[in-house]
């Protein structure tokens, strides 16, 4: 549904067992239970099917297979586990049985360089073109609210490095002290995620809703301490809240984008970008930053 231009049309879901829950979930209309798979296929006409959860069971698992197989419906497995999804998973087959290896993560100094020498370029291009517009955008910042241009604050960097990003100022000056004040009224516990931030200025939602708030951070790219494609950079209250697989995020430089830019932002949830920044570092390639 975020995405039309897949062409895809989510129809609804079969619950794990008869008398299980039949609500909605995400929007999506219960369709039946298992044991209903080739009658509810037959008659909506279905052509793909995901079976998502891994609680099914496997011999469940290979009954919904053959069923799907007999009525020509493909079926999608979507893995438990994060670290085996992106393109450094292969298909091997050993003595007849299929496996999924998932290969190391190697960025060698090679590649290490080719990124660094596109954030070079691109970093240095874009603010030698922006030149002219950056006295402007700061003149709209001060004319429509007191405090300084700039934003600064401290993030988390690769392999624990504190570093100071910079941004276009687009709040009130006293935005950090309201943070508590506002916090019952986030959408999550992790970081302030509010649909309505009353700290936001006029400039500033003109200013995130193009990201132009964002362009500073090419000077923390020409620096070294960011690249322009990464993990997000997170505060150093929020950093503190991600543990286990999720530190591999900072295995590489943060980024001013990203796959959870790229993907959706704040409708996407604080744990699937965490999933998402995983993902990124352990499949990257420069094709993937160039995307």
């Amino acid at each position: 549904r975020e995405h039309p231009q897949y062409g895809v049309n989510a129809v609804g879901y079969l619950r794990a067992e008869p008398r299980s829950w039949s609500g909605p979930v995400s929007g999506l209309p219960c369709l039946g239970s298992i044991g209903d798979f080739a009658e509810v296929c037959g008659e909506r006409g279905i052509h793909r099917v995901l079976i998502a959860s891994a609680a099914v069971p496997d011999h469940v698992m290979s009954h919904l297979t053959r069923e799907a197989n007999k009525a020509g419906v493909k079926v999608g497995l979507l893995p438990s586990v994060v670290d085996v999804l992106g393109p450094s998973t292969e298909i091997d087959d050993v003595q007849g049985v299929t496996i999924l290896g998932v290969n190391p993560v190697r960025l060698t100094r090679s590649s290490r360089l080719l990124k660094r020498a596109l954030d070079v370029t691109v970093s240095s291009l874009a603010l030698l073109s922006l030149a002219w517009l950056l006295p402007l955008v700061a003149l709209a910042i001060k004319l429509d609210s007191r405090g300084p241009v700039f934003f600064k604050q401290d993030r988390m960097g690769r392999r624990g490095q504190r570093f100071r990003v910079y941004k276009l100022r687009t709040m009130v000056v006293d935005a950090e002290q309201r943070v508590e004040e506002l916090r019952p009224r986030s959408d999550h516990a992790a970081w302030l995620l509010l649909d309505h931030d009353p700290r936001v200025t006029r400039v500033g939602r003109l200013l995130r809703l193009t990201s132009a708030d964002e362009l500073p951070q090419l000077w923390n790219v020409l620096r070294g301490e960011m690249s322009l494609v990464g993990p997000r950079p997170m505060p150093l209250d929020t950093d503190r809240q991600i543990d286990g697989w999720g530190r591999r995020r900072l295995d590489l430089k943060p980024g001013i984008t990203g796959l959870w830019q790229v993907l959706g932002r704040t409708s996407i949830s604080f744990e699937e970008m965490i999933k998402l920044d995983y993902l990124y570092v352990t499949n990257w390639s420069l094709w993937s930053d160039i995307r």
